[in-house]
């Protein structure tokens, strides 16, 4: 057995330990039906369906036990990478990554914030029936336990998922752009991580027929500033209209030196 292995055999132990203890003592929750109740993995965490004792199926987040322990001396090993780098590359000084990372992982291993995140974009989103986020369950939740609704759907990549639901793939993707861009230029408030494992889609509970994308993974946001908000609504308009000299004053009075690689970034196409 290598030690690779064995370590791996160590931490799913240990997590396992975790979960039994989690759920005896801080969730009340029974056991799912099923055999195996791992549906997925994540970068800290796992995600395990449950039954609570009143019935309710949910979806129950925990964190590795380890990765708060090892948080400190990834981020010294990150930013001594960094310093080395300054020096070797001193055209490429990337140490202000180090203080982004610390913010963003630290925000990203209290799953309250991420609850409040979820709370937050579902009272966004209450007059768009195409986008859903799944209710939070507080009373069997924590700062490394986060339970949330079972949400059945299929993955927005998966093709044959979208077939059978009777959904085309240009249906999806408009609903899952204007999302996008409602929380870009509306809210300001910016679902950060919405890869597809992120993003998953069903019919509409109430609206037989009607395609609906549900929105998980909450950890990670970015909140735009009105003058930011504003700006890329502005810059947007101009740059779809072709008026060049306008992104151009635009960019200028953000303090952005070429435009259409700024323009590039946010059509993801070159801007003229």
């Amino acid at each position: 057995m290598t030690s690779k292995s064995c370590l791996k055999r160590i931490l799913v132990a240990r997590h396992q330990r975790s979960l039994q203890s989690l759920i005896k003592h801080r969730l009340q929750l029974l056991p799912s039906r099923r055999s195996n109740t791992q549906t997925r993995l994540t970068k800290y965490s796992q995600v395990h369906k449950a039954v609570t004792k009143d019935g309710r199926e949910v979806a129950v987040k925990i964190q590795y036990p380890e990765i708060r322990h090892i948080f400190p001396t990834d981020m010294f090993t990150h930013e001594v990478v960094l310093e080395l780098l300054a020096i070797v590359f001193p055209d490429l000084d990337m140490r202000w990554m180090n203080e982004e990372f610390k913010n963003v992982l630290s925000q990203e291993l209290d799953f309250r914030l991420e609850a409040q995140n979820g709370e937050r974009a579902s009272r966004n989103f209450g007059n768009n029936p195409d986008i859903y986020v799944p209710k939070i369950y507080h009373g069997i939740s924590s700062s490394r336990v986060l339970s949330t609704e079972v949400i059945h759907g299929v993955k927005v990549t998966n093709l044959e998922g979208l077939e059978a639901l009777k959904l085309t793939p240009k249906e999806v993707m408009t609903k899952l752009t204007n999302s996008l861009a409602e929380q870009i230029f509306v809210s300001g408030f910016v679902h950060a991580d919405p890869h597809p494992g992120n993003v998953l889609v069903r019919h509409h509970p109430d609206m037989p027929g009607r395609g609906q994308v549900v929105l998980i993974d909450h950890g990670l946001y970015r909140e735009l500033s009105n003058e930011t908000r504003i700006f890329l609504c502005q810059f947007y308009e101009a740059a779809t209209r072709r008026n060049f000299d306008q992104c151009k004053s635009l960019c200028d009075a953000m303090g952005i030196s070429d435009w259409k690689i700024f323009g590039f970034f946010v059509l993801m196409r070159p801007v003229d």
